[in-house]
């Protein structure tokens, strides 16, 4: 059974690597996942990618990470 923690925990990655990218407005995927290696699976990245995605809030076009959600301060 998945607990509240883990939850937590995963909802926080996705909202670091989608403020990481929105900070820089593009990057290469590779170049993202290059400084998160240590800390999570190439599984576990695009899956992250896909949550923001799907959500509407980057692109991926040709291993191009763009930012195309609010550009406000807000955070995702």
């Amino acid at each position: 059974m998945i607990t509240q923690d883990e939850v937590k925990s995963a909802v926080n990655t996705v909202r670091i690597i989608g403020d990481a990218i929105r900070e820089v407005k593009n990057i290469p995927a590779g170049e993202l996942y290059s400084l998160v290696m240590g800390h999570m699976s190439l599984q576990g990245f695009n899956s992250i990618i896909k949550v923001l995605k799907r959500a509407g809030l980057v692109r991926e076009v040709n291993f191009m990470l763009t930012w195309i959600g609010p550009d406000n301060e807000r955070k995702v």
